[in-house]
């Protein structure tokens, strides 16, 4: 299946849901996993942007929803990832590699 067809039956479907059920919300186009399907887990809903959205920086669905640039940010806070596991260990690998990363 090709990208545009999978984008496609995505918005086909929320929008079968969204006839039915008044809170469906904004239709959420699909851009990754989220981190329990990346650890081949059942997970939740995947990440992605709340179309359509009218903001220059749009709505990132992550664990929160957040402006893109907000979660680009926190990434890089982390060292290129958006959560740690607890622990001293994983704190200081955390904050070696994100030593020297700049905010957008």
């Amino acid at each position: 299946m090709e990208m545009s067809e999978y984008f496609a039956s995505e918005h086909e479907a929320w929008a079968e849901e969204a006839a039915h059920n008044p809170g469906a919300g904004s239709f959420v186009l699909p851009v990754s996993p989220d981190r329990l399907h990346k650890a081949n887990l059942s997970g939740g809903q995947p990440y992605g942007f709340r179309i359509p959205c009218s903001d220059a920086d749009g709505v990132f669905t992550a664990p929160a929803e957040m402006s893109f640039v907000s979660y680009l940010n926190l990434v890089l806070e982390n060292g290129g990832f958006a959560a740690w596991p607890p622990g001293d260990a994983m704190a200081r690998l955390k904050n070696r590699l994100a030593d020297g990363m700049l905010a957008l």
